[in-house]
Formats: structure tokens, C-alpha cells, sequence
């Protein structure tokens, strides 16, 4: 009884879900057929397979880098109170942006040329993209703000001009060439609020940069 109270207590805990009697009934019924398909497994001894004792051994170890990262880095993670701030007024900016695509450094760097000769986004917006709305729109984004995009072409965007064009962006997705056409500013930002959300905008730093931390932290160690 007390194991199944500590797994659907994390369990709660991990999906956000409230306690309820279907919840409850629910899990114990996953938990049983658990247990039953645990207990068939051991009858066969499939815990002496090799095969296996190596996988094991491999989320074992797995699982206690996760919990060091978790203990050593992530908990302790607080992003500088400059760093806060400059996200905090991120967060109340709406930037208005377009831009290009391309799967490689060379596509995008013909892009740029393309550009700084004279063709227009609009035109080049249907040779690049699939996407019926931004072939037809010049590769027009919208607004967006902190925490929206890819954080690589947020800090991209939020460093250019209004009309200025980046060079190639590397993100997670390819290379972008972007242009902001305009942004709006909150008019009113208060230290107060600032306080308020500050712990919310480090978890958000945090999750962002914990595999740069973590490579850090690593690089560090071997040196």
C-alpha cells in the first residue's frame, strides 16, 4: 500500500493531474497488470538474459546522471539578475518579424546574396517553403514574443533593428535569414511585476540552457 501511495503520488506530481477516484482506480488497474506481467516475466528468467542485464545496466546509469543533473545543475540553476531582466523586458516586447529558409549554410548564404541584390522576400518566400501561408506572405511570422521561438532565432530577432536583415541564423530547425519590421514595447514596466515573474522567467532560462550548462559543467570536470 505505501509503494502504491508513493508511485501515484509522483505520478500526480509528474502529470499535473488532481486526485480523483477514476485517477485512482485507474492507476491501481495499470499497476496490477504491472505486477502481473512482472511476475510472468520473472517465471521465464528473462532477468538472466544478457541482452537484458546490459539494458538495465544502461538506464541504471542513465538514470543516475539525470538525477546528478537534477541535483547539481538544474535545482541549483539562478540566471543573473542582468540576464533576468533583459528576458523580463522581452517578455513585454512583441516583435514583428519574416524570414527565409534553408537547410544548409550555403543555401542561406545564397539567400542573403539574393536579398542584398534587390530580390524580395516575397519572392523568394515560394521557392523555400512548403507552408501555403508563408510562400505566399513573404515568410511574415507575426508577432512573437519571449519564449515563442526557437531561442536561437529570438536572440537573433531581438538584437536586429527594425528593417534590418540578419545573416544565416543556425537554430534547431536549419538556417534562417531574418528581418524585424517592427516591434511594440509595453508601455509600462514595473519593478514590482518584475519581482513578481522573475522566478517564473529563470525556469524558463533554465530549461533553455541546461544542455549548454551541462556541457560546461562536464567540460570543466575533464579539464
Amino acid at each position: 500500500l505505501y509503494e502504491f501511495r508513493t508511485q501515484y503520488t509522483e505520478f500526480l506530481s509528474r502529470s499535473g493531474a488532481e486526485d480523483n477516484l477514476l485517477f485512482r482506480n485507474q492507476f491501481l488497474d495499470n499497476e496490477i497488470d504491472r505486477l502481473v506481467i512482472l511476475s510472468l516475466a520473472d517465471s521465464l528468467k528473462f532477468e538472466e538474459s544478457p541482452d537484458l542485464l546490459q539494458n538495465i545496466k544502461l538506464v541504471r546509469n542513465q538514470e543516475i546522471l539525470n538525477e546528478y543533473y537534477n541535483k547539481e545543475l538544474y535545482e541549483k540553476y539562478q540566471a543573473s539578475d542582468s540576464l533576468l531582466r533583459d528576458a523580463f523586458v522581452r517578455s513585454k516586447t512583441d516583435v514583428h518579424a519574416r524570414h527565409l529558409y534553408a537547410n544548409s549554410l550555403e543555401k542561406a548564404n545564397q539567400l542573403k546574396t539574393e536579398l542584398s541584390n534587390g530580390v524580395s522576400f516575397e519572392k523568394l518566400s515560394k521557392m523555400v517553403f512548403r507552408d501555403s501561408i508563408l510562400s505566399q506572405n513573404g515568410g511574415d511570422l507575426g508577432y512573437f514574443s519571449f519564449g515563442d521561438m526557437d531561442p536561437d532565432f529570438e536572440d537573433a530577432a531581438f538584437s536586429l533593428k527594425d528593417g534590418e536583415i540578419s545573416n544565416p541564423v543556425k537554430t534547431g530547425h536549419g538556417y534562417s535569414i531574418i528581418q524585424v519590421l517592427d516591434r511594440w514595447v509595453q508601455p509600462l514596466i514595473t519593478e514590482q511585476d518584475y519581482q513578481l515573474h522573475k522566478d517564473d522567467i529563470n525556469n524558463i532560462l533554465r530549461s533553455r540552457n541546461m544542455k549548454f550548462i551541462k556541457q560546461s559543467y562536464t567540460d570543466s570536470l575533464i579539464k
